[in-house]
Order: C-alpha cells, then sequence, then structure tokens
C-alpha cells in the first residue's frame, strides 16, 4: 500500500525545513504523494515542484487556509490546486496582509505591558514566508520571557492572554468556494483540534458539505485511534473523502513524524480518488 502525507509544512509558513528538504525527508521514507500545505501561501510547493517531479515524488499542490466558522478559527486543507488561479492567489495575499496586521497588533499589545519591540526581529525570522504566532513565540523564547513555544501561548498569546488578538479570516464558505474555484478539493483540517462537542462539530461538517467541502482528515496521527474510526463515520454519514495528513512542523516536533501515519478506517473514500486518473495541473500549461 502506497504511503502517503497531505499535510504538511515548510519554510514557506511555520515549518522547519526548506521546500527541497521536506521533499528529500518525504523520499527517505519511502513517501510516494506528499501534499506541501503550508499555511496561506503555494510559495514551498511552487519552489520545489520542478525537483520533486525530477526526484519521482508525486508531489501535489496544496495550501492551510484560515477561515471563521460562528467566530471560530478553522484551518482548511485546498489540494490539488491549479496554484496560479488568480482568485485564489487574491485570496492568499489578502490573508498575509492580515496576518502581519495582527502581529503588529500583538506587538503594540505586548509593548504596552513594557517588553521591548519585536516587529524587527519578526521580520528576519521569517523572512519571505508567512507570519504567524510561533514566530511571535520565537522570540518571547529567545527573550527568555519563557521556556518554551507552548508556555508562550499559554502565557501571552492565547484568548484571553495580554498579547491575544482575534484574526479576521475569510469566512468557511468563502474559503471553500474560492478552493474549488481553483479545481481543488477542500478538506477540513485536524477536526479534533477545535475542540468542538459532537453536535457542533457535525453542525461544523454540515455547514462544510453545504459550502461545497469535499473531505475530511480522518487520520492525523501513526496508530490506530478511536478518534479516526468516529471522524471516519462521520466522514460517511456527512459524504465526504478521507484525508490523512501529519501536520508536521519540522523534526524538532518529536512526537510527529512525515508520513507516520495509521491506515485510513474501512468503508472510506480515500481523497486521492478525486484526482487519481484526473490529476488537474497545478499550473497552468504555460508554466510547464
Amino acid at each position: 500500500m502506497s504511503k502517503v502525507d497531505f499535510h504538511c509544512h515548510s519554510q514557506a509558513s511555520d515549518g522547519s525545513l526548506s521546500p527541497q528538504a521536506l521533499v528529500d525527508l518525504a523520499l527517505d521514507k519511502a513517501i510516494s504523494s506528499l501534499a506541501i500545505t503550508d499555511h496561506d501561501t503555494t510559495a514551498g510547493y511552487e519552489a520545489v515542484y520542478p525537483y520533486a517531479k525530477n526526484r519521482g515524488l508525486d508531489l501535489i499542490s496544496g495550501v492551510e487556509i484560515s477561515a471563521l466558522w460562528q467566530n471560530r478559527t478553522v484551518h482548511i486543507v485546498g489540494l490539488n490546486l491549479v496554484v496560479d488561479n488568480a482568485p485564489l492567489q487574491t485570496m492568499l495575499a489578502a490573508i498575509r496582509r492580515l496576518r502581519w496586521q495582527r502581529a503588529d497588533a500583538i506587538n503594540a499589545r505586548l509593548q504596552q505591558r513594557g517588553h521591548p519591540c519585536m516587529a524587527a526581529r519578526l521580520k528576519e525570522i521569517v523572512g519571505d514566508g508567512v507570519v504567524g504566532r510561533p514566530h511571535i513565540a520565537q522570540v518571547l523564547v529567545e527573550r527568555q520571557y519563557v521556556t518554551s513555544i507552548n508556555q508562550a501561548f499559554d502565557k501571552f498569546l492565547k484568548q484571553g492572554r495580554t498579547g491575544f488578538v482575534a484574526a479576521n479570516w475569510p469566512e468557511l464558505a468563502e474559503v471553500v468556494a474560492t478552493i474549488n474555484s481553483a479545481g481543488g478539493q477542500a478538506v477540513l483540517a485536524h477536526p479534533g483540534k477545535y475542540k468542538l462537542t459532537s453536535r457542533k462539530l457535525n453542525g461544523l461538517l454540515t455547514d462544510f458539505k453545504l459550502a461545497g467541502g469535499s473531505g475530511l482528515e480522518v487520520v492525523t496521527q501513526k496508530f490506530a485511534s478511536s478518534e479516526a474510526i468516529g471522524m471516519a463515520d462521520r466522514a460517511k454519514r456527512h459524504q465526504l473523502m478521507a484525508s490523512v495528513g501529519s501536520d508536521y512542523h519540522g523534526p524538532e516536533q518529536t512526537w510527529r513524524q512525515l508520513g507516520a501515519l495509521a491506515a485510513l478506517p474501512p468503508g472510506v473514500t480515500p481523497i486521492q480518488q478525486a484526482w487519481l486518473g484526473t490529476q488537474a495541473a497545478s499550473f497552468n500549461a504555460q508554466n510547464l
């Protein structure tokens, strides 16, 4: 059975490996099909696509987009997209601007509490990538206000703390429609992370399906679990295809490894069935 991973991150967003290193790692781990799904950018995928093709890796275009559902942040993975689709890139550029606006607002709130300005250091860390709260947490660790990224969130960045700033992401239905317009499949990422009641999660999946959503990330861990079985049941109930993704960010997260994923529970339709045999071009023809 082929080994796949349809959710991971490179240095183009908040991953620690370059896109090329991510491709090399996938090949070392005998992964046959990989999707690089950086936050709100396709730059990592675009940069490494020719290299992956030359090395024989089936690299699927992807992105992870932040969205709002009932004033909650959820993440939608877009797979098998035409990456130079204009509406898609317009949305991603707008979200990246929102990310910097939020980072500036967080910096201002922390300065009001006596913390030195971190704007210059953030720009050094992020470079041409996509800024996120983990980058701010990294600065707080560097300056020894906290000892870990998790502690930075717990003490400063999560809701209710000094540095929390809500983000005005696009609505769920708009994100799904934009992914669909780019010829991709919209997948609800890591549903177990949202800490929703069963009823709320069913409501989210109902709205996601009505908006045109295609899939649910059913398997996110190395070992078979009751959560995966439950998510598979929900995928079937809501007529969604099933995806698998490690959400790999780098080797420092030792509990999460690229391609270390349990098999899908029986009875679900794998998301790759949406493109196998009729895979959409990830770029328009003139770009190949």
